[in-house]
This record gives C-alpha cells, sequence and structure tokens, in this order.
C-alpha cells in the first residue's frame, strides 16, 4: 500500500467526510499532545463516526477555527465538549457535537500491531488514573520523553540517572 502524507486540514477534513458516510477510518497520529497512550507517527488510530460520546473518550475534532485535533473528551457541558490531549498539561479546547468526526475505537501500536480497544475495562481505568495525575503530569512526561528519547536534556538525564543509582539497586 502506497503512503500518501497530506496537510491536515485537507486530510483530516477528507477524513470527516469519509467518517460521515459510515465508513471506519484508519489514521497514523501526527503529534505529541495524546502522549504517553499515543505516539507521534508510530502509533495509528482506528476512527468511527458514533451517536454516543462520554467523558474519556478519545475523539477526532475541529475547532471553531478548523484546527483539527485528536484529544480525550475532559467534560461535557450540553452540546459543548471541553477537550485536552493527555499530552497537555493545561490547554483546554471546546467544540461542538456537529464538528466531531469520529471516536477513536481502537489504538494500534505502530511497533507491534497490538490494537488497545479504547472501551476496555482496562483502557478507561488506565485513562482515569492519567486524569488524576494532572497535576504531576508534566515530571511524568519529562521522564517518558528523555527515557524514549524524545528529548535530549542533560539536567533530566542526570537526576534520573542519580535517582536510578540512589534508589533502584
Amino acid at each position: 500500500m502506497e503512503k500518501k502524507v497530506l496537510p491536515n486540514d485537507l486530510l483530516l477534513s477528507q477524513l470527516a467526510d469519509i467518517l460521515a458516510q459510515g465508513k471506519d477510518v484508519k489514521l497514523t497520529v501526527k503529534g505529541n499532545s495524546m502522549l504517553p497512550f499515543i505516539r507521534d507517527e508510530i502509533d495509528s488510530v482506528l476512527l468511527r463516526k458514533v451517536d454516543e460520546l462520554k467523558v474519556g473518550d478519545i475523539v477526532l475534532a475541529a475547532t471553531p477555527e478548523r484546527h483539527w485535533l485528536l484529544h480525550r473528551i475532559w467534560e461535557i457541558q450540553g452540546d459543548a465538549f471541553i477537550l485536552m490531549g493527555d499530552g497537555n498539561l493545561s490547554q483546554y479546547e471546546m467544540v461542538f457535537r456537529p464538528n466531531i468526526a469520529g471516536k477513536v475505537l481502537k489504538i494500534i501500536r505502530g511497533n507491534s500491531n497490538k490494537t488497545i480497544d479504547c472501551d476496555s475495562e482496562s483502557h478507561q481505568r488506565k485513562a482515569r488514573l492519567w486524569r488524576r495525575l494532572l497535576p504531576y503530569r508534566g515530571y511524568i512526561l519529562k521522564i517518558y520523553k528523555i527515557h524514549y528519547g524524545l528529548v535530549d536534556d542533560g539536567y533530566w538525564k542526570t537526576a534520573i540517572r542519580f535517582l536510578k543509582q540512589k534508589f533502584i539497586k
């Protein structure tokens, strides 16, 4: 299968049209806003247009400025949905129901093709825990990014090395 790369606004608008026709779409994710659950250009997601949405679901939505994002529903206020990326520390977005193109059903791990059912109790439990860890996300994400080589931060690498030597024998 030939891989095509298109600008996000064009690609995601087209995907929204396909989802509106009732078809499922597999999309390789670009960006780090959903770390650690979804990894940039490694993982893919399977999307579907659904009627029922709940707090904790991951959705593909367009902001009023037509900026597309794949984020988790943080709160629902009538027809308004407050979204936040798992890799974000404080940034929220508000979208309205008509601007939600689809829901992530599965996360497909790119390096193993393992699939994660987003509606499974296991995934939902991890997402609820991650939500409660919001005050500590900055530290956790920094360690995660250093561990997986996503940033080169000498200070944090030294701190982690020190902690490993001191506490993990």
